[in-house]
């Protein structure tokens, strides 16, 4: 059974921080907000931050979801229509591998698309003591938003009651990022791909599957550039 609202914490923090799974402790010195949250960012470009949900006991069907949506009004690129411009990602924790042991922490690595409720300690990524379930907030401001302060809204329930409403306020500056860099950003993969993957490289599926690392990498302007060799 979940435990009574007041026993879980619903925090948020900048994006480009990572909070340790087990203590709640950030790893690099920042910000911690209890309140709304405020960004500025100009059409075309990503803005984000993460959401920490904490409890010391076990929490069952935990849901963030988009309760009212940025940039409704706007025109979105295909890949958002479905899911606005706010997207929302379960952090998969991964531990230290310079530590052995149950001593060792573990810090958030991939993003892996939210979709439903969670439970906190997560039963699939097998945290030791797993206290906090970070997820990660994306947001795309569309080309044709306009100049000025945006609102959004997010819900964080437990067992169906409301624990948190988190407020989010947009401010968007009178500009527009290009849809292609003047410089090159190489995200490099050495080998292939597939690591992870059952899947053999030269065959269709892996190059559906290349395909699809390269238009992520494109989305944020970037450039997969898939080495054939290791770097060891």
């Amino acid at each position: 059974a979940a435990p009574a609202a007041g026993t879980v914490k619903v925090w948020s923090f900048p994006e480009l921080l990572k909070v340790n799974p087990q203590s709640g402790e950030l790893l690099e010195k920042g910000p911690v907000w209890k309140g709304d949250v405020k960004l500025t960012g100009a059409r075309n470009e990503f803005v984000a931050f993460q959401v920490a949900v904490q409890s010391d006991t076990p929490v069952r069907n935990i849901s963030v979801a988009v309760e009212k949506p940025l940039f409704a009004e706007s025109k979105l690129p295909t890949l958002f229509q479905k899911t606005g411009a706010i997207q929302l990602y379960r952090e998969w924790m991964v531990p230290d591998d310079k530590q052995t042991g149950d001593a060792r922490p573990w810090y958030p690595d991939p993003l892996i698309p939210l979709h439903g409720p969670f439970d906190l300690p997560a039963a699939d990524n097998g945290v030791p003591r797993q206290t906090v379930q970070p997820v990660f907030v994306d947001i795309y401001i569309p080309h044709d938003a306009a100049a000025g302060v945006h609102h959004g809204t997010l819900a964080v329930r437990a067992a169906g009651d409301v624990i948190r409403r988190i407020g989010i306020e947009v401010e968007v500056l009178p500009l527009a990022l290009p849809d292609e860099l003047s410089f090159v950003v190489d995200l490099n993969a050495y080998s292939g791909v597939n690591g992870g993957y059952n899947i053999s490289r030269g065959t269709p599926e892996y190059y559906k599957l290349l395909q699809s690392y390269h238009r992520i990498a494109h989305l944020d302007r970037t450039n997969l550039e898939v080495l054939g060799y290791s770097h060891m």
